[in-house]
């Protein structure tokens, strides 16, 4: 099944500096179509998948957020943290981040 990924800035910024290869970011689609990622508590429905680190891999590496719409094949990859940066998302994080996601939601569902 085709999807359409798109990328929010914070995380292009990440593969144009280098610090996620293209051929992560395809990886990690190929884990996203296969049902990758968890949900995160308190952020209306975004999860989080792992991303492995160039010449590691996906346990020490970055934790990837996204919004995934199955039914409309759209997938957004909102923002990356590295794992050994921090081990979870603060509380004012959740809440930037549920608005995010409230935003997305609405502009999917027109």
């Amino acid at each position: 099944m085709k999807r359409t990924f798109m990328e929010f800035p914070a995380f292009s910024r990440l593969v144009k500096a280098g610090k996620i290869s293209d051929n992560q970011v395809r990886l990690l689609q190929l884990d996203i179509m296969a049902g990758g990622g968890s949900a995160i508590e308190g952020t209306g429905g975004i999860k989080k998948i792992r991303c492995g680190t160039k010449g590691g891999g996906k346990s020490g590496g970055w934790r990837v957020l996204f919004a995934d719409y199955v039914d409309c094949r759209l997938t957004f990859l909102i923002w990356a943290f590295p794992k050994g940066g921090q081990d979870s998302l603060t509380g004012a994080q959740k809440k930037i981040i549920r608005q995010i996601k409230q935003d997305i939601d609405r502009e999917v569902k027109r």
